[in-house]
């Protein structure tokens, strides 16, 4: 799947390996907690690759710190506030650039206090263990251990969530290729920058958010008149989706109940879509997929993105003339059966080679579609 956003270098371990270039240059048991504090607090930024040899992820890093530092006076009374200035009960949350600011700006106190409580906290996770182990190694083994073990499992954690709003574009993408007008309007371009849009679910329309009375929705699709047509929700699993899965699953099959009532009592043809794909849902199936599905009115994949533009024809919002499946993706078998589901009254286009037109092409999946 299109991941969003820019991609992450690997992160190397460069300001690390200065302290101790060889295994010759280093002595087993050497090191300790102020002297990692000492390390901090002349380089801020070395925090990046001391939670690194430890496989913290950033979010891991931040959130605890963010609680830590609410947590931690800056002196030796309450009167001299917390490390970052919040009381504990705001639980505020600070990104990693901010925490390691808080070691480069304030009072001489201030920074030094910063710098022993990240100290404090990554040798109760092992530290001292881990950089005995590492500094023990020469640097061919340094750096199989950073490009096959630790840089892998960081850039993991980075695309997860990136991975999920590359679907989101890659639909939004599709559907402003074919002329239809969306909320926010630079998802496809910019999607994880814009504000998702909110539904009320009495009266079904775009407000302002209502904890209790409204819901979010990833894009959502508006007709010529701007009137609220189709909600898409994003419902990407590249991982695991443990409880909150779960939760997000009962949310849209809730929303499909009130849908349901209002389409009833309104005549509406507002319809619920779902952009549901990845390997994530094989590990439970039964409490996320299985029951989210009939919630849909229509869901879509990577492979099958031309499915929005398909569905936007058939309610209007867009004229779709033609459509060529991949042949290398589909047989003939398939592709007649998808066209037979999705594609009635547009062109079948079996040899995209033979196939010649001046209509507009949109490339979405595993398809080109031609539209008037």
């Amino acid at each position: 799947m299109p991941l969003a956003g820019t991609s992450r270098p690997p992160r190397l371990l460069t300001e690390l390996d200065s302290f101790f270039p060889t295994n010759e240059s280093y002595s087993q048991g050497s090191l300790y907690e102020n002297l990692i504090a000492e390390w901090l607090l002349s380089n801020p930024q070395l925090a990046h690759e001391l939670r690194l040899v430890l496989s913290l992820s950033d979010k891991r890093f931040y959130l605890d710190m963010s609680y830590q530092f609410s947590r931690e006076i800056v002196g030796e009374t309450d009167s001299d506030g917390t490390i970052c200035g919040c009381p504990p009960q705001s639980m505020k949350r600070h990104s990693t650039a901010t925490i390691l600011n808080m070691m480069q700006s304030g009072s001489p106190l201030r920074r030094r206090r910063a710098a022993e409580v990240i100290a404090h906290y990554l040798v109760d996770r092992q530290l001292l263990v881990v950089l005995d182990l590492y500094f023990s190694l020469d640097q061919n083994q340094r750096t199989a251990i950073n490009d096959l073990w630790l840089a892998p499992h960081d850039v993991q954690q980075n695309e997860t969530k990136r991975r999920g709003h590359g679907a989101e574009a890659e639909i939004a993408v599709a559907l402003n290729a074919a002329g239809i007008k969306l909320i926010p309007e630079n998802k496809g371009t910019d999607p994880m920058g814009g504000t998702d849009p909110n539904i009320n679910l009495d009266i079904f329309e775009i407000v302002d958010r209502k904890p209790g009375k409204t819901i979010s929705c990833d894009i959502a699709v508006l007709d010529s008149e701007d009137n609220l047509q189709i909600m898409i929700m994003g419902l990407v699993q590249s991982s695991d989706p443990g409880q909150f899965g779960v939760d997000k699953a009962a949310t849209n099959t809730v929303i499909r109940d009130r849908l349901n009532t209002y389409r009833a009592s309104t005549g509406s043809t507002l319809e619920l879509w779902g952009i549901v794909d990845g390997i994530g849902y094989a590990e439970n199936p039964n409490g996320t997929i299985n029951r989210m599905l009939e919630a849909f009115d229509v869901f879509i994949q990577h492979n099958s993105a031309y499915k929005a533009i398909l569905h936007a024809h058939r309610l209007g919002l867009c004229q779709v003339y033609a459509i060529n499946y991949d042949e290398d993706f589909y047989s003939e078998n398939s592709s007649q059966q998808m066209h037979e589901r999705y594609g009635a009254g547009i062109v079948k286009v079996d040899k995209l080679s033979d196939w010649k037109t001046d209509k507009k092409s949109i490339r979405a999946g595993r398809a080109t579609i031609w539209i008037d």
